[in-house]
């Protein structure tokens, strides 16, 4: 749910749509911390989430991305 309202604009419903130069998840290679540090902090041009989402949203989001690879 949280992955559908905030991510699926850039990154598709699937992690592939690339949108606004968002990457494409079902390629990535980012451990785990890096990805929550990415969803926390932002990253290029994705915003940061860390005022919007608490940590253990943020979890969620990264453990559903890394199902999409």
């Amino acid at each position: 749910e949280i992955y559908s309202e905030n991510c699926v604009i850039c990154h598709g419903i699937d992690g592939k749509a690339q949108m606004a130069g968002a990457t494409d998840l079902s390629k990535s290679i980012l451990t785990h911390e890096i990805a929550v540090g990415v969803v926390t902090n932002g990253r290029n041009t994705m915003r940061a989430f860390s005022s919007e989402l608490s940590k253990e949203e943020i979890e969620a989001v990264v453990k559903h991305v890394e199902t999409l690879r």
